[in-house]
């Protein structure tokens, strides 16, 4: 409910208006000041304004505008009301009125509490954007990539390892055995042939001899022999020359490994 304090004030008179609103509403649109009527806001009293005419006439209200605390807009407009003039001799009660540069300007609390949540969602939005932020760095990290190994790289560091062992004194049978079998995979994975380590030593030496150049059957067959001798023989000697051979099979199939056959 708006109501006034008087309903026919003098010109230059200070009355108030009230508008009785629910704890905790929120003043949308008030009073309006022009050229006829000064209004300043009571900021000690909620829904409360100071209306001072300028003018004698008759006044009325815009439709007054507030938010609830449930959120639902509160529209209502005041009374009118009929202001007079006093004359006092030759003299009218406007010379007591503000002069125009004194006339209080009213704050403008609309804009205030719409820069206020503005602000909010702000600080709201700075937070919510670093939680998930610790969220993501909080993920388990996939393993990087690692692009796969050269084969002849690979097999290179496998003979080395071989060579080192037959210097210890290792096996030559099992030596042999391993060294065979390096050397398959880099045929089978150079050339693309899958049956690569699983065939016997006269499928390797037919697939090589019309798969691959005549250098590489040749010290293939070298090797073999070499291979055959020390897996099948009762008494295995030194595994020195069955390396040897097997590194000059490694260097020509590095070195031929995009020459066609």
């Amino acid at each position: 409910m708006i109501s006034l304090s008087s309903l026919s004030p003098s010109v230059g008179d200070t009355f108030r208006l009230s508008w009785d609103l629910p704890v905790g509403a929120k003043i949308l649109v008030g009073p309006a000041a022009n050229d006829s009527l000064v209004v300043s806001i009571d900021t000690a009293h909620a829904g409360q304004w100071v209306l001072q005419p300028l003018a004698a006439g008759t006044y009325s209200l815009d439709s007054l505008q507030a938010i609830a605390p449930s959120g639902d807009t509160l529209r209502e407009a005041g009374p009118s009301w009929q202001v007079s003039t006093q004359l006092e001799s030759a003299d009218t009660t406007a010379s007591r009125l503000l002069a125009p540069q004194e006339v209080p300007i009213p704050f403008p609390w609309d804009r205030v509490g719409w820069a206020a949540a503005g602000a909010a969602l702000l600080v709201a939005a700075y937070f919510g954007w670093k939680r998930f932020k610790r969220w993501r760095e909080s993920l388990p990290k996939a393993p990087p990539i690692v692009p796969p190994r050269d084969p002849v790289e690979v097999a290179r560091e496998r003979l080395a390892k071989l060579v080192q062992r037959a210097e210890a004194g290792g096996s030559a049978r099992e030596i042999a055995f391993e060294c065979g079998e390096l050397l398959r995979e880099v045929h089978g994975k150079l050339h693309g042939w899958n049956d690569a380590t699983g065939c016997t030593s006269g499928q390797w030496q037919q697939w090589c001899g019309t798969r691959r150049t005549a250098e590489e059957s040749s010290l293939l067959a070298d090797f073999l022999r070499e291979a055959d001798m020390l897996r099948y023989a009762d008494g295995a000697g030194l595994a020195g020359h069955l390396l040897e051979c097997a590194q000059r099979l490694l260097d020509a199939i590095d070195r031929l490994r995009k020459v066609a056959p």
